[in-house]
């Protein structure tokens, strides 16, 4: 029914102009990912990895033989341990060693909550910096269960570093928070999505991806 009014033809983008629009928001719909993905990852803090490098102990060849591994190897470099020892020994005679000395010799997992296997104090180190929180071979935790941050502490964690008056509450799991984007001239509405509904990354994908990550270290 003609109400009396013209109404003007509404105007639409070309499809070059849709375009231009869906290149600018990929990159902030990819951050988005990387945030949720990196929140879910499980990986240690600076404070963890510097406790467990700490407390890696050094294994002499005495040990060794005691722990009836004196004819083992490591099992991400596959030297054998004896070698390891002997290189060891030769740089802390020397002045100025090839290696850190933190770097040289021979430990195990031996915190009572750990699994006890053995490596050469390079590649478990190397492991730990790269914030992996479980052994390499069995997936045991490197840490205690009540020392892992919840992705509910972390989230607490990061708010409480804010601002009073920036301060918001956490999501819901189920939650969506609406907003409104901009892009010459065009308004979008932008939906973030809780920590299960954006990313749920389960432990076995991280798992997953630290296999092999493991596997190509010497590869």
């Amino acid at each position: 029914m003609d109400d009396g009014h013209q109404h003007p033809e509404r105007e639409h983008p070309d499809p070059e102009h849709i375009r231009n629009m869906i290149n600018e928001l990929e990159p902030l719909v990819l951050e988005m990912l990387g945030e949720q993905q990196h929140i879910l990852a499980g990986q240690l803090s600076s404070g963890q990895i510097q406790s467990l490098l700490d407390k890696l102990p050094q294994i002499d060849e005495e040990r060794l033989v005691e722990l009836g591994e004196k004819d083992s190897t490591c099992p991400i470099c596959f030297t054998p341990y004896l070698a390891i020892i002997a290189e060891e020994e030769l740089a802390l005679a020397m002045d100025s060693p090839a290696r850190p000395i933190e770097e040289l010799g021979v430990t195990k997992l031996s915190q009572p909550w750990q699994c006890n296997h053995m490596f050469c104090k390079r590649d478990i180190s190397k492991w730990i910096i790269g914030g992996h929180d479980s052994c390499p071979l069995c997936r045991r935790l490197l840490i205690e269960k009540r020392e892992h941050p919840s992705q509910e502490e972390e989230l607490a964690s990061s708010e409480e570093s804010e601002p009073r008056s920036q301060a918001r509450p956490a999501p819901e799991p189920n939650e969506r928070r609406a907003g409104t984007l901009n892009i010459n001239g065009f308004e979008f509405t932008t939906i973030q999505l809780g920590p299960i509904g954006l990313s749920n990354r389960s432990r076995n994908d991280d798992d997953n991806d630290d296999r092999r990550e493991y596997a190509g270290m010497y590869s």
